[in-house]
């Protein structure tokens, strides 16, 4: 029970060969994952139950924590999880990330994901005027995919150029690389232009604001970061998952208050590095 409560993700495997360690009994498959099952209820409750608390959870949550609204910020990484629970499903997670300024918070969200159908067509309906910006790694596999023909060489080339084009930010700068994508490869850029939706991924002329964010890779860092809470009921683990949140919170707190500089040491230590090669 012990070890169940500090591991989550405790193996039935794992069970059968600690208990044969310790106890020298060879436990069958099928006795050990029921003995699992009822030490997680008797841990973290009944699955039904936990769904039939969900309704209430939710109103608890926006009574009693309105800043998950106020304090929304103007850009957020959305990501489709699977749970691994009693009943499956998927988990919509919406990371954030700060911006400069506090005009910011005010105006429309920009929101970015990696294109799956679903979140397409979900934030289409729901935000029907918001920006929504792909994760440029679903548009590469889909562009090695439509020329894997070209050859390597060409190929990388080619993908470079549309790495430039998606983070150009002038017309001069833009127009110039389209321009070198099509003497490089016409199917190319043809592709890129008619197959690709150009105005969800590339910063010039894009709709909103993406203030360099390309990839949705905060995203698929909090799915990895939550998987052992994706094992409990669902209360449960929207708690598992605040707790960790606020632990994060706190340690985060805790370490800036032994900054000795105005700015995070990280972007402390960049701005001393340009300062350096000005000077040079």
């Amino acid at each position: 029970m012990r070890k169940l409560q500090d591991r989550l993700l405790y193996r039935v495997v794992d069970i059968q060969h600690d208990i044969l360690c310790d106890h020298g009994v060879r436990l069958p498959y099928k006795q050990a994952w029921i003995g699992k099952e009822v030490a997680k209820g008797i841990l973290h409750g009944n699955d039904v139950a936990s769904y039939d608390l969900l309704i209430w959870y939710a109103s608890k949550v926006s009574e009693t924590n309105p800043g998950f609204k106020r304090g929304c910020r103007p850009m957020l990484f959305l990501d489709g999880t699977h749970l691994l629970g009693k009943y499956g499903g998927i988990l919509l997670g919406a990371t954030a990330k700060d911006v400069y300024g506090e005009d910011d918070y005010h105006k429309i969200i920009t929101f970015i994901s990696d294109r799956s159908k679903g979140l397409v067509n979900a934030i289409a309906k729901v935000f029907p005027s918001a920006p929504h910006g792909y994760c440029l790694r679903r548009l590469q596999a889909n562009f090695l995919k439509a020329n894997g023909h070209l050859g390597k060489g060409l190929k990388d080339e080619c993908w470079r150029l549309v790495v430039k084009i998606a983070y150009a930010c002038t017309s001069s700068e833009y127009d110039a690389t389209v321009g070198a994508l099509l003497t490089a490869s016409t199917q190319a850029h043809n592709w890129l232009f008619q197959k690709s939706d150009m105005m969800h991924w590339r910063n010039y002329l894009f709709r909103g604001q993406r203030w360099g964010e390309m990839y949705s890779n905060v995203a698929e860092f909090f799915n990895s970061w939550i998987k052992e809470a994706r094992h409990l009921p669902v209360c449960n683990m929207v708690d598992a998952i605040r707790f960790k949140m606020m632990n994060l919170m706190y340690k985060r707190r805790e370490n800036s208050m032994k900054w000795e500089t105005h700015l995070c040491p990280e972007i402390h230590k960049k701005i001393e590095k340009t300062i350096e090669e000005r000077d040079a």
